[in-house]
C-alpha cells in the first residue's frame, strides 16, 4: 500500500511540474520576511 501512495504522490507532483504550478512560496519569489506579513 504504501508503495502505491508513493507513485500516486509522485504523479501528482509531475503533473504539477507539467502544468506548472509551483512547488512552494519560494518559487513565487516570496521572501522569508514576507512570511511574516502573510501570517
Amino acid at each position: 500500500m504504501r508503495a502505491a501512495a508513493d507513485k500516486a504522490l509522485e504523479a501528482i507532483r509531475q503533473l504539477s511540474r507539467d502544468i506548472g504550478i509551483p512547488g512552494g512560496l519560494k518559487e513565487l519569489g516570496t521572501k522569508e520576511e514576507d512570511i511574516l506579513a502573510m501570517v
